[in-house]
Parts: structure tokens; C-alpha cells; sequence
């Protein structure tokens, strides 16, 4: 169900991990080796960077992750020393359809702010065309993305904060190819990722490995397209 007023964050739906003991690699190449991989599939709207999370507090040591985001899906991948052995690890989060409280908050303050400097600038009749005219700009653009297929416009539109949120609710429509293509996005970016820490384990001599899921933490949720994807990989 669609919730309008709530504070949005990612829910993490699926945490893997792989350890290897006395082991050695790059977390560099790990994360280029993927990016390559990635590119050379031509993932639409996939938008791929690097994070920096801290260990713990303000002033601890800081890992660097892999973040692979699609739409409100995203991959969080770590590659890291742990004393003398190497750990792999991957999540799955999605962050909810919904308009925030503070998405909403931010909106109207930017809206009474743009009418303030409408009114500065053009005066009062004239600004309120103006304004008025600019609101019309921005809806008309919204609505024109999604039937004259601007992939490029689409994506963009979904990382852009408060804008995002109010695009995806009530101009963005939820299709079976949406679907697809968000699934078949999630596969494949999760089967690039396991194929490269079995190559490069197999290259350093490791002939098996697992992958661990690990136990749900609280606050963690599934939904039915994730719970799908689940079994599908487990089934492989």
C-alpha cells in the first residue's frame, strides 16, 4: 500500500556474504572487473559509484562499497580485509514508492520561495503568470517522459531528491516491462557478482566457496518480487 507521508529509506531485502580465509585480493580490481562487466551489457539506467561507509563511529576507518542503482533498486557490494582472510559481501535494497513528509515540506518551501522571487522580479500579475506558467512547464515535461520515451530523462528524473519522489508517484505507471526489466536487471547484476569472486578464488587455488545468507536483521522485509528473486538464484 502506498504510504504518501513517511520519511523514506532503503530497506535492505537480501544480505550474502563470502569469506575467505587466509586470503588476498584487490579490492580495486574486484570493483573494475564489475564495471566492465556492466558496461559491456549495456544496462539502461543503470547508475554505478562509489560509497564510503564508515566501521563505526564519526572518526573510525572508512570502507569503500560498490553501488549499482537502478530505479529504487540498488546493489551494495563491499570487497574487504578482515584480519589475515577476505570478505565478499552484497546487499539488495530498495528504496519504497512514497512522498515523504520532508519531500513534501521541501516542495512547498521551494515553491513559496520560486513565487516570492516570481513576484521580485516580475511583479505581481505578471509573476503569477509566470510562475503559474513555469508549474505548467514542469508538469507538461513530467507527463511527456514516459509516452515519448526518454529512457535517459526517466532515470535521471528518479535520482533527483523531492522531484523524484512526486515523479514516480503520480506520473510514473507501473508496467509489466518495468517489471521485467527490473528483474532481469537484479539477475544479472547478482550473477556478475558471485562469477567474479569465483574467478578470482579459483585463480588464487580456492576450489569452492560458499555464499552465505545471512540472518535477516531487524527492521529487514521481503515483498514479493524479492522473495521471486530469491528462489530463483537458490534454484540455480
Amino acid at each position: 500500500m502506498l504510504e504518501l507521508f513517511r520519511f523514506r529509506k532503503f530497506v535492505i531485502h537480501q544480505w550474502w556474504y563470502v569469506v575467505l580465509l587466509d586470503f588476498e585480493a584487490s579490492t580495486e580490481e574486484f570493483y573494475q572487473s564489475i564495471e566492465q562487466d556492466l558496461a559491456a551489457r549495456k544496462l539502461q539506467g543503470l547508475d554505478i559509484s562509489r560509497i564510503t561507509y564508515s566501521e563505526g563511529g564519526l572518526l573510525s576507518a572508512k570502507r569503500v562499497y560498490l553501488r549499482m542503482c537502478r530505479e529504487r533498486f540498488l546493489f551494495d557490494v563491499c570487497s574487504a580485509p578482515f584480519g589475515t582472510s577476505w570478505f565478499y559481501s552484497c546487499r539488495v535494497a530498495e528504496k519504497p514508492i512514497g512522498i515523504s513528509l520532508l519531500d513534501l515540506i521541501i516542495a512547498l518551501s521551494l515553491g513559496v520561495i520560486f513565487w516570492f522571487s516570481y513576484m521580485n522580479l516580475f511583479g505581481f500579475f505578471v509573476g503569477n503568470i509566470m510562475f503559474g506558467a513555469t508549474i505548467v512547464g514542469l508538469l507538461l515535461m513530467l507527463l511527456c517522459v514516459e509516452p515519448f520515451g526518454f529512457d535517459d530523462l526517466d532515470a535521471a528524473l528518479l535520482q533527483i531528491p523531492v522531484i523524484g519522489s512526486f515523479y514516480e508517484v503520480l506520473f510514473r505507471k507501473e508496467t509489466y516491462y518495468r517489471q521485467d526489466t527490473r528483474a532481469a536487471y537484479m539477475n544479472i547484476v547478482n550473477h556478475i557478482v558471485r562469477a567474479r569472486i569465483i574467478e578470482i578464488a579459483e585463480a588464487h587455488g580456492v576450489d569452492k566457496i560458499e555464499f552465505i545468507e545471512a540472518v535477516p536483521m531487524e527492521g529487514m522485509r521481503e515483498n514479493a518480487a524479492i522473495s521471486w528473486f530469491k528462489r530463483v538464484h537458490n534454484a540455480n
